[in-house]
């Protein structure tokens, strides 16, 4: 519901269907498939538990994918966020755009799959890679960048915590960046922010 509405096709200029005609509508196919295909139930995954517990801060696209498929694999994980919800900077996209309970809907089956949720909760620079780093076993950032990015996929003589742009890991030991935290403000790819989650 998500992805139909707000997916910005990165794949069309790559895609192989235009040596033969027109690149495949990509975003068209998937709104599609949303409003034809009969309404099925979530899928309930039965994992084996690993013992690892992962942290993921930011609930909004790449942080709730990395979520996901932390989850699907087994890893016990707990997500933060300073908003009250689930989503992040989709709330701030025109309701006629990407109305709520589309949102809503396909937040929901995440809350049914083991993942705990601490939201409300700000999660600085410090405790990112102080005390969460003490507790879990590997962190996940997948922070907005409303604010000033903590981040940098470059060296630069600024403060702020390079990432490497292949393997996603900092310069702070067992923490992990991705999103619109690594993008910045000026590159807006819902795609690419939930590659790097999956990723």
């Amino acid at each position: 519901r998500i992805i139909c509405r707000i997916c910005d096709h990165p794949c069309e200029p790559v895609c192989k269907r235009s040596e033969v005609g027109e690149a495949i509508a990509i975003r068209e196919l998937e709104g599609s498939v949303v409003r034809h295909a009969p309404a099925v139930s979530a899928a309930k995954f039965r994992v084996k538990d690993k013992p690892s517990r992962v942290a993921v801060v930011g609930a909004g696209l790449s942080g709730l994918t990395a979520a996901l498929e932390l989850r699907k694999k087994g890893y016990a994980v707990v997500v933060y966020d300073a908003a009250d919800r689930l989503g992040g900077s989709l709330w701030h996209l025109a309701d006629d755009r990407l109305p709520a309970d589309a949102i809503l809907e396909d937040v929901e089956p995440l809350k049914h799959m083991g993942i705990v949720f601490s939201l409300s909760t700000t999660v600085d620079r410090e405790s990112l890679g102080g005390q969460l780093v003490q507790d879990f076993d590997a962190v996940y950032a997948g922070i907005g960048c409303d604010a000033p990015c903590p981040f940098t996929v470059q060296l630069d003589s600024s403060s702020r915590v390079v990432v490497d742009p292949v393997t996603f890991e900092t310069s702070m030991p067992g923490v992990f960046a991705g999103g619109s935290a690594v993008l910045g403000s000026a590159v807006q790819s819902p795609i690419v922010s939930i590659s790097h989650g999956k990723r």
